[in-house]
């Protein structure tokens, strides 16, 4: 029985996966806030990050002082997923355009940002493009304990 239950879910899994790729109504609008930076070869403690989130699931904004562009919201796991734990809700994925630390000097090309959403705020972390070693001029930039709060209209 529980063998039958594993090969439903494998299969079910892409199915439900694909549910809900279009932002939910509650998500649209602006979202800032920071993270803690992990890299050790930054002097800066954290980032601000802010996304604006349209209907269509589009997503600009900044990370550091990096533009975000040509960004997506699309959901990152299906029921199964939850269920077992497995990734995060929500992945904003984009392109950055310049210093993601202007001060510090460093940029990186692309963005992602796995993220779960509780209805009021989003929270995860954020991993540039980059490789796993190397130091601040080539190594991937990260920061976690992300947590955007709506800002307000107007």
């Amino acid at each position: 029985m529980f063998r039958q239950w594993v090969v439903a879910a494998v299969v079910l899994s892409p199915v439900l996966s694909l549910h809900g790729q279009v932002p939910n109504a509650g998500m649209i609008g602006t979202w800032s806030g920071d993270g803690q930076i992990v890299v050790n070869w930054t002097d800066q403690p954290s980032i601000r990050v802010r996304l604006v989130i349209l209907a269509n699931g589009s997503v600009s904004g900044r990370v550091g002082d990096a533009d975000l562009t040509n960004g997506r919201i699309t959901t990152n796991r299906g029921q199964v997923g939850r269920f077992l734990h497995i990734k995060t809700d929500y992945i904003v994925s984009g392109q950055l355009v310049g210093p993601v630390i202007a001060a510090e000097h460093i940029q990186r090309d692309a963005v992602k940002l796995p993220l779960n959403w509780n209805r009021s705020a989003f929270t995860g972390s954020l991993h540039t493009s980059g490789s796993a070693y190397g130091g601040a001029d080539r190594m991937m930039f990260t920061a976690f304990h992300l947590y955007l709060s709506r800002e307000p209209a107007g």
